[in-house]
């Protein structure tokens, strides 16, 4: 789960797809149920650019054209449930790049709430006070794991979930969002 935000207007996201990478780790998906914090959003989104990463800084930018160093990214998400202000998302990651779940919707204007990298330092510093929030919203909920062959074939077909942390679980229930599933 991860929670972002823009302006003064809140989204909230959910489930996050994440191919990793590795000895046949690139087929394996992770997914995060993640809280996004924007603007009210209503309809499902496929958004894609090319991420740089300053190896300086660790940090990256995402652009609309592709730069010299610059890998491309993919993402889509779609809305789950909302209370007006809040959005809760089904994320899933096409690609898996370093950041680029932070600075994909950072860029779209939904910074992750808890992100001091690419967020805003004022909501972030009030869900730090109302909530004790000391890291950024972000929770590996369910990895899915395709047909892969090699040393990890055992686990081809395999599904592990794991339950949303305490802190998570009290945002939603003390933001009114909660899923319908």
């Amino acid at each position: 789960m991860a929670i972002c935000d823009w302006k003064k207007k809140m989204c909230l996201r959910k489930d996050v797809s994440l191919p990793l990478t590795g000895d046949n780790m690139n087929t394996i998906k992770k997914s995060l149920k993640d809280r996004v914090w924007d603007y009210l959003i209503k309809n499902e989104k496929y958004i894609k650019g090319y991420l740089h990463k300053d190896e300086k800084c660790n940090k990256v930018t995402v652009q609309e054209t592709e730069t010299s160093g610059a890998l491309p990214i993919e993402t889509r998400y779609r809305p789950l449930e909302d209370n007006g202000t809040v959005t809760l998302l089904e994320v899933e990651l096409i690609t898996g790049r370093t950041h680029q779940i932070r600075a994909h919707l950072a860029g779209t204007g939904h910074p992750l709430i808890g992100d001091y990298k690419y967020g805003r330092r004022t909501l972030n510093d009030e869900y730090c006070r109302k909530y004790g929030l000391k890291s950024q919203l972000l929770h590996a909920y369910r990895l899915e794991i395709p047909e892969i062959e090699g040393r990890l074939s055992y686990l081809s077909g395999k599904e592990f979930t794991a339950p949303l942390p305490y802190l998570f679980q009290k945002i939603l229930k003390e933001e009114h969002v909660e899923e319908n599933k």
